[in-house]
């Protein structure tokens, strides 16, 4: 292809008529910059990335479309102050000038005020309800329980349809395969679930053998996993007796759940490596630790051994050993002594034991002419209780709490007590 040519001559006569490169894009900037002016746009925030000078750069999309924006430090400052600075993935309404970057040739936003708009609000939302059990103290690590080194039970909280549950089971199986399972179903998205969830911690608890609770779900999106910024559940997780683990599934944003645990995992097999030690490890350590022991033991009996030779060729032992045979043969006098004592004691006690029997026989019939006393007196004693007649089927008749004994003494107005063997009445005399 052949493109038309033009005279040199010509060409400097035309230069002075052709703006350069500098001076279309000042003309550009000008227009842009002085016609978008308090733009007002909506999208959602992607890239967001704060530079070392404190100036935050990110797109605003929309579509097949982006916008680059722009936050200068002061602007990002009062914005942290109302608790608006942008997020990730967050829908958002910008406003704030256009400007041309030169050097790049590119425009940007420089944004002055963000609000919020749809999913947007329930960041909003979010991060109040993140401010207020922050203040009650629920995020704080020293009410946090350290989880056991070796647990033997351990509880799982989350859909038995979804891969959680099979990522948590096969993990446990390899790592620490000692360990018992107790699997309570939730559903783990979508209205309600946040009071499955709920339930089901309250369920496990009733097992007091459990040890440590995994609570979580894969990943997903934020809508997927808001039940896991439920505060009726938070304060739940808070108030539970057992460890809990929350688990749910992503990277970016930390869900309340993650906050209010005693510990947090990005996926649900983190968890279960979280919760338990590697059986493996553990025999490689109580085979170090063995290993150590047995070395320690040899150690310390060769020195014993060693620490014994020098002590029976020691000038000390010999002179105690001396000191032994002297004590042993007095001891073999005391000991003869002794047998003669023993043989007088047993003399004695022959005769004791004699004295003992008759005794015996003494005391056993002192024991029956006091039986049969005594059983004279329960004969007497028996005929003498007023209430003998009573096993006969006689009648007692009571007034004021005095037996009347004789018709002389009964009031015929009072009321009266009648009292049989088996019962008693109290009737009133009209």
């Amino acid at each position: 292809m052949n493109f038309p040519t033009t005279p040199s001559s010509q060409l400097k006569q035309e230069d002075t008529s052709i703006p350069g490169v500098e001076e279309l894009t000042r003309q550009i900037k000008t227009l842009l910059e002085s016609q978008f002016t308090e733009v007002v746009v909506r999208g959602e925030v992607s890239g967001y990335k704060v530079s070392g000078s404190g100036h935050a750069y990110f797109d605003c999309k929309e579509g097949n479309a982006k916008l680059s924006c722009v936050i200068w430090r002061g602007t990002r400052s009062r914005l942290q102050m109302m608790g608006l600075e942008p997020r990730e993935g967050q829908e958002i309404i910008l406003g704030g000038n256009i400007q041309l970057y030169a050097p790049h040739g590119s425009y940007q936003l420089v944004v002055e005020s963000v609000k919020t708009s749809g999913t947007g609000a329930l960041f909003e939302q979010l991060e109040q309800l993140k401010l207020k059990l922050r203040q009650e103290g629920l995020f704080d690590s020293n009410r946090k329980r350290a989880l056991p080194v070796y647990p033997m039970t351990i509880g799982v909280i989350t859909s038995s349809s979804g891969a959680a549950l099979h990522d948590i089971t096969s993990t446990l199986e390899t790592r620490w395969p000692l360990a018992k399972v107790f699997f309570a179903p939730s559903r783990v998205q979508g209205d309600g679930a946040a009071n499955e969830l709920i339930q089901a911690l309250r369920y496990l608890q009733s097992y007091p053998e459990i040890e440590v609770l995994i609570l979580g779900r894969g990943g997903g999106s934020i809508q997927d996993l808001w039940e896991f910024n439920n505060e009726a559940l938070a304060r739940e997780i808070a108030a539970c007796q057992i460890p809990v683990i929350s688990a749910v599934g992503h990277e970016t944003d930390t869900s309340i759940s993650d906050l209010v645990a005693d510990a947090r995992a990005a996926t649900p097999t983190q968890a279960a490596v979280l919760a338990t030690p590697h059986i493996d490890d553990v025999r490689q350590y109580v085979e170090d630790h063995t290993l150590t022991i047995q070395f320690l033991l040899s150690q310390k009996l060769e020195n014993s051994q060693t620490r014994v030779k020098q002590l029976s060729e020691s000038y000390a032992l010999r002179v105690l050993t001396n000191k032994l045979e002297m004590y042993a043969a007095r001891l073999n006098g005391y000991q003869t002594q002794l047998d003669l004592q023993q043989a007088r004691f047993e003399t004695l006690s022959r005769h004791v034991e004699a004295k003992k029997e008759s005794l015996k026989d003494l005391v056993q019939k002192l024991l029956l002419r006091h039986k049969e006393k005594l059983t004279q007196l329960q004969i007497q004693l028996t005929n003498a209780n007023p209430d003998t007649p009573l096993e006969k089927g006689y009648v007692r008749v009571m007034q004021d709490q005095v037996w009347i004994r004789r018709k002389a003494n009964y009031k015929v107005s009072q009321e009266v007590r009648l009292i049989w063997k088996d019962g008693e009445i109290t009737s009133k005399n009209t």
